[in-house]
C-alpha cells in the first residue's frame, strides 16, 4: 500500500534498529525479513508488542532479551509514533506510542472523512470477482445470500484501495436443469390453460413454479399451446427462465450488489469455448478416452483423480464449461481471478484449477474461495433450504424477515469457509446482543449527542481545533483503535477477508459504548466537551466507513 499505516511506520523504525544491531554484531541479515506486531491483551504492555528479537536471537547468536534490548538501544531518538519501548522476558519488545501521534490521527479522521484509512495499493491491478452464479431454476437461497455478501464487500475493498474490480455473475442457463425447470413451469402453464401436461420425473415443486407459469400466461396468454413445436418450446423456455433471472437481479439489487456483467453460459457454448477446450488439451496431450468418455488426465496437476469431460451420452460436464468459462477470463486480461464457489463445490476446486494449468494458462492469476454451508435457525431450530423440494427460505424471505443491513452483516460474522449458523430471531432483536444493532447503534448515539448539544445551544466551533491533551487514559485506548483501522483495511483488502472490518467494527462500537456508559460528552467545561464530541465524531466517521465498505447502512437515529 503506498499509505503508511501505523504498523508500517513501526517495522520501518524496528527494522532500521535492527540493521544497526546488525553491525554490532558483525552480522548480515536477510532484507525481506518480517517483522512481526501484534495488539497485546491488555494496555499494560503497550500498545503493540513484537517477538522479532526471539526469532533473530539464533541468527545474532544471543539472547532474545540481550537482543532486545540491544534493538530498543538503537531505536532514534525521536522514532515517530513511539513514546518508549520496553522488553519482556522472554524477549518481547513493548511499544507504547506516543500522545500526539494518536491525537493526530483524530484530526487526521476530522479532516479526510471517508478517506481515512483507504492507502491506494502500490500495484493496482484488474480483477475480476465472480459470486453467486446460482442456477436460474429457482429463487437465490441463504447460501447466495452469503456469497453475495462476502464477493460485493470483497470488491468494495479491492476497489477502495485502488484495484479495477469488475463484478460478475455467470447465467447457468444452459443444460439438464434449465430442460427440467422449463418441463416444470409448463405443466402448471398448461394447468392454467385448460390442458394436461404431465409434470417431469424430480421437476421443481414450489409456489415460485407456478408464479412463473401465472406471469407467461397473463403475459402471453395461450400463445404457447403448440408446443409441440420446437422453436415455440424453446422460445417458452428462454421467456420463463429470463423471468427468473430478472427475479434474481431485483433481489440482489434489494440487497445492495450490482453486478457489471451478466455472463450467459449458453452465449460460450455458441460461440465454441467448450470445443476449444477439448481441442487445447487434446493437442497439450492431456485427454484420454476409456469406456465411451472423454477424460481430462486432471491427476497431472495435483488432482486426486482423472475427471470426466464428455459423457458416453455425448452430455457436457460442468467442468468442460468451467474450463471455457476460464479461459474466456484470461482472455479479457484479468490480473487477479477470484471465484467464490458454493460449498457443495470444493471437491472441484482441484478440477478447474488443473486445467487452467493444463490449458497453459497462469494458475496463480485464479484463486478460488469457498463460502460455507449456512444453517437457519429460528426458535432454535433448523430450518428447511431444499430448493427441489420447494420448501425453503429464499433470499426474499430473508430479507423481509430480517433485513438487508442484518443479512449482510451477520454472514460476515465468519471467515468465508467456515460454517454459518445464521440466528434469525437474534438479527432482529435491537439489543447489545445483536452486533449488527450494536454497531449501527454507536453511529446513531453519537448523532445523538450532537443533537443534544445544538439543543442546550451548544458550539463546540470546529472540532479540528478541539485541544486533544484534555481527553483522558479511556479516551486515548479508543483514539489507539481508530489508529488501527487503516491496517485493518490493508489487510483485509490483501488476504481479501472482508469479515475482518465487522471484527473491528464490533470492537470499536464496544469501546465508545462502554466509554458512553460511565462519561458525559456533554460538560460544563466547554473545551473539555469540544474534545470530547471530536473523539466521538471521529468514532462516528470511521464506524460510517467501515459500514460502507460491507454495504451495511450508517443510520442517524435507531
Amino acid at each position: 500500500m503506498a499509505g503508511e499505516t501505523m504498523k508500517d511506520a513501526l517495522q520501518t523504525i524496528l527494522r532500521q534498529a535492527i540493521d544497526c544491531v546488525a553491525e554490532e554484531f558483525y552480522q548480515k541479515i536477510p532484507q525481506d525479513i518480517g517483522i512481526p506486531l501484534s495488539v497485546p491483551p491488555s494496555d499494560d504492555l503497550g500498545d503493540y508488542s513484537s517477538n522479532v528479537a526471539m526469532l533473530l536471537a539464533k541468527l545474532f547468536r544471543t539472547s532474545p532479551m540481550r537482543l532486545a534490548e540491544a534493538i530498543i538501544r538503537n531505536v532514534k531518538g525521536e522514532a515517530g509514533p513511539i513514546a518508549w519501548l520496553e522488553v519482556k522476558p522472554p524477549g518481547f519488545i513493548n511499544i507504547f506510542l506516543s500522545s500526539n501521534w494518536w491525537r493526530q490521527r483524530i484530526i487526521d479522521v476530522l479532516s479526510m472523512g471517508g478517506d481515512y484509512g483507504i492507502a491506494q495499493t502500490r500495484e493496482p491491478q484488474k480483477v475480476q470477482i465472480e459470486f453467486v452464479s446460482a442456477n436460474p431454476v429457482g429463487p437465490l437461497n441463504v447460501v447466495s445470500a452469503r456469497a453475495a455478501a462476502l464477493g460485493d464487500s470483497l470488491a468494495n475493498l479491492l476497489s477502495a484501495v485502488g484495484h479495477e474490480v469488475q463484478r460478475e455473475y455467470l447465467i447457468n442457463d444452459a443444460g439438464n436443469q434449465v430442460t427440467l425447470f422449463g418441463e416444470s413451469v409448463l405443466s402448471r402453464y398448461f394447468a392454467l390453460i385448460g390442458h394436461d401436461y404431465p409434470f417431469p420425473e424430480n421437476g421443481y415443486l414450489g409456489d415460485y413454479i407456478t408464479d412463473v407459469a401465472e406471469w407467461v400466461f397473463n403475459e402471453h396468454g395461450a400463445e404457447f399451446e403448440a408446443i409441440e413445436d420446437e422453436g415455440v418450446r424453446r422460445r417458452f423456455v428462454d421467456i420463463s427462465l429470463g423471468r427468473m433471472i430478472e427475479n434474481q437481479r431485483q433481489t440482489l439489487l434489494d440487497y445492495g450488489v450490482v453486478f457489471d456483467v451478466w455472463f450467459s453460459e449458453r452465449a460460450l457454448r455458441a460461440k465454441g469455448g467448450p470445443d476449444d477446450v477439448k481441442a487445447i488439451l487434446k493437442e497439450r496431450g492431456s485427454l484420454f478416452r476409456e469406456d465411451g468418455a472423454l477424460w481430462f488426465e486432471a491427476t497431472k496437476f495435483g488432482d486426486k483423480r482423472d475427471r470426466v469431460l464428455v459423457k458416453r451420452d455425448g452430455e457436457a460436464t460442468y467442468l468442460l464449461g468451467d474450463l471455457a468459462y476460464h479461459r474466456d477470463k484470461y482472455q479479457r486480461g484479468f490480473d487477479l481471478i477470484i471465484d467464490i464457489l458454493g460449498p457443495d463445490h470444493q471437491g472441484q476446486v482441484a478440477g478447474i484449477l488443473g486445467g487452467i494449468e493444463a490449458l497453459g494458462l497462469e494458475r496463480r492469476k485464479t484463486r478460488v474461495m469457498i463460502s460455507g454451508h449456512v444453517r437457519l435457525l429460528r426458535d432454535g431450530k433448523t430450518l428447511a433450504m431444499s430448493k427441489r423440494a420447494g420448501d425453503f427460505i429464499s433470499m426474499n424471505d430473508l430479507l423481509q424477515d430480517v433485513g438487508k443491513d442484518a443479512a449482510r452483516f451477520f454472514f460476515l460474522l465468519r471467515t468465508a469457509s467456515a460454517h454459518l449458523d445464521f440466528d434469525l430471531d437474534l438479527a432482529k432483536k435491537q439489543t447489545p446482543e445483536n452486533p449488527v444493532y450494536y454497531v449501527q447503534y454507536a453511529h446513531a448515539r453519537v448523532r445523538s449527542i450532537f443533537r443534544k448539544a445544538a439543543e442546550l445551544g451548544m458550539d463546540p466551533g470546529d472540532l479540528i481545533e478541539a485541544d486533544l491533551s484534555l481527553l483522558s487514559d479511556d479516551e486515548a485506548h479508543i483514539a489507539k483503535r481508530l489508529c488501527r483501522f487503516p491496517e485493518m483495511i490493508e489487510r483485509a483488502a490483501s488476504k481479501h477477508e472482508p469479515h475482518l472490518v465487522c471484527y473491528y467494527l464490533m470492537e470499536l462500537a464496544g469501546d465508545f459504548h462502554r466509554y458512553y456508559n460511565k462519561t458525559k460528552v456533554l460538560t460544563n467545561d466547554p473545551e473539555v466537551t469540544s474534545a470530547r464530541l471530536a473523539l466521538s465524531e471521529a468514532v462516528r466517521r470511521v464506524i460510517e466507513a467501515g459500514l460502507k465498505i460491507i454495504g451495511v447502512s450508517a443510520p442517524d437515529a435507531m
